[in-house]
């Protein structure tokens, strides 16, 4: 399923390097679990935080030395570095504990000790908690990617009517280019000014620093009718040049909008009048684009005379149904079920006519001239020869008034197409029984 629930705890942390008369040893764990190794051997020592609880074990002896290590006194030193005993919880509900390099904990004694502690069971409740929420995400994720599959005629589009056809005529017009400003503003004396008071603090130069100033406003007033008419007379340009390009650009894509309208204009108009060959190039283009879950093939006839549509339909299989379905069970933990054969062929069933609504509404909303769709619908299955034939089981008259008035998401496709004329034969358990379609 690919759930995974991976939940850490820190029970005990720290690693402490004691100096001792007898020589050095260490002790793994600080407060909670700790591995003390040393001359005479290594011991184990759990400590449960909280509970005042300990659990020590031997673990190996040293032999002894017949020379003792001389005495020596040292001043008391300690470094800290991280470990941790983790618990993991795994998708249906067990436990695991493990020391921070990925050992499992096996021992019963301190497994029943960490699981006696209030902080493990606040901790197993809130990951059994966590745990039941993302099985519950799963599997409603899972039935509503179900029931989307199963319901097809959910995808299929309100169909719209002769007179929304013609309003969305009358309210086509062409599109009109916005022209853009130019929005630079005409250089005015006051910012050539500026420009020329810069400009001749580099220009003016003079060894009678009492005159610099003047100087530099003298040449300021000299420049600035040239320097303003120059400048002008290039926003000018500027501004005649944009306004010729946006007049080109404004021509342009005003007869490209006005094509794209008589194009569209001519598309509807089309679509209205239900011209022949219009209709099957459009019904061409959306069978080309339609894309389902499920693979389905369609050979059509339309007639313009008398406003038929004429579709047969290559029906899903029933093999294209998950035979079976997640379900959860009294502890919360989801298990895969086969389904029921009656619940597997109703699935079917619905699966069928809601493909046949979707296709049949699709191809009305194409054209408010198809006035009836005749849809009939076959599936591959083996005589008692064991011969491969293409049966038909349904076959159902769609009349487009009932279509217009329908919201899909709100009905039962079985029921919906049974009230059109039919030939559809199924037994109480829903099996499809061969029949003869309408023909053309």
């Amino acid at each position: 399923m690919g759930l995974r629930f991976r939940k850490s705890v820190k029970i005990c942390k720290g690693v402490r390097v004691n100096f001792s008369k007898s020589g050095v040893s260490y002790s793994l764990g600080g407060k909670g679990a700790t591995l003390n190794v040393g001359k005479r051997g290594t011991r184990a020592t759990v400590g449960i935080p909280g509970t005042g609880l300990s659990y020590s074990k031997s673990v190996s002896s040293a032999h002894r030395s017949s020379n003792r290590s001389s005495s020596y006194s040292a001043k008391p030193q300690q470094t800290i570095v991280s470990t941790e005993i983790k618990l993991h919880m795994n998708d249906d509900g067990k436990m695991t504990y493990r020391y921070a390099d990925g050992r499992e904990i096996t021992d019963p004694s301190l497994i029943r000790k960490i699981r006696a502690t209030p902080q493990f069971k606040a901790e197993l409740a809130r990951m059994e908690a966590e745990r039941q929420r993302g099985l519950t995400s799963v599997l409603e994720e899972k039935h509503k990617a179900s029931e989307e599959f199963i319901n097809l005629h959910w995808l299929a589009p309100k169909v719209s009517s002769q007179e929304d056809f013609v309003n969305l005529l009358n309210s086509l017009t062409p599109q009109k280019y916005t022209r853009h400003e130019f929005s630079r503003p005409k250089p005015t004396v006051e910012q050539i000014k500026q420009g020329l008071a810069i400009e001749a603090k580099t220009a003016v130069k003079t060894n009678m620093f009492w005159k610099k100033k003047s100087l530099q406003r003298e040449y300021v007033e000299t420049h600035l009718p040239e320097r303003l008419a120059y400048y002008q007379q290039q926003w000018e340009t500027d501004r005649l040049e944009f306004e010729a390009n946006e007049s080109e650009q404004e021509k342009q894509q005003n007869e490209a909008f006005l094509k794209e309208y008589e194009k569209s204009k001519q598309s509807i108009l089309s679509k209205i009048n239900g011209e022949e060959d219009f209709i099957n190039q459009i019904i061409e283009d959306w069978i080309g684009e339609c894309s389902l879950p499920v693979e389905i093939n369609i050979n059509y006839s339309y007639s313009q005379s008398d406003h038929v549509l004429y579709i047969d339909l290559d029906l899903p299989e029933i093999e294209d149904i998950p035979d079976s379905e997640l379900v959860q069970l009294a502890s919360g933990n989801l298990k895969e079920k086969k389904k029921p054969q009656q619940k597997l062929r109703q699935e079917y069933a619905t699966l069928i006519f809601g493909v046949s609504i979707f296709v049949a509404a699709n191809l009305m909303n194409l054209s408010p001239a198809i006035h009836k769709v005749i849809l009939s619908g076959y599936t591959q299955r083996r005589d008692s020869s064991g011969n491969l034939n293409d049966d038909y089981i349904l076959s159902v008259k769609f009349v487009r008034d009932i279509f217009e008035q329908s919201s899909f998401s709100e009905i039962n496709p079985i029921d919906f197409c049974m009230q059109f004329e039919n030939r559809c034969k199924t037994t109480s358990t829903m099996l499809f029984k061969v029949i003869e379609p309408y023909s053309n």
